[in-house]
């Protein structure tokens, strides 16, 4: 697997690992989850931002593997997940953002690795 998670996210159907922390999910919310939002990823310089309580600016978004700032549209989309899903701090929006649509995305693969033992 050497695609993006953003490439493999809109083939997934099922999300399991998302569905089983978030059993009870408004649709339009579930929507929210299901795709590849943005991370933070050169904002994270120590384990300590992942206990930070306040969503960062748009300018800790900008994505230095693609020298692209982050879109207006992709930030207030962030917010709002992190408004909707009653983020605690950033370690909380990491997993259910990021870490949760991973699984998701990983275990499929793994099971098939598995199965034919690749």
């Amino acid at each position: 697997m050497n695609s993006r998670l953003s490439t493999f996210a809109p083939y997934l159907e099922n999300f399991l690992n998302l569905r089983s922390q978030f059993a009870k999910l408004f649709e339009d919310h579930y929507k929210l989850l299901t795709k590849k939002g943005i991370m933070p990823y050169d904002y994270f310089d120590s384990f300590e931002r992942f206990n930070e309580t306040c969503f960062p600016p748009i300018d800790a978004f900008y994505n230095t593997l693609e020298n692209k700032p982050c879109s207006r549209r992709m930030y207030l989309r962030a917010q709002d997940i992190w408004s909707k899903f009653l983020c605690r701090n950033l370690g909380d929006y990491n997993i259910k953002t990021d870490i949760l649509l991973l699984a998701d995305v990983f275990e499929p693969f793994r099971s098939s690795s598995h199965k034919f033992t690749v």
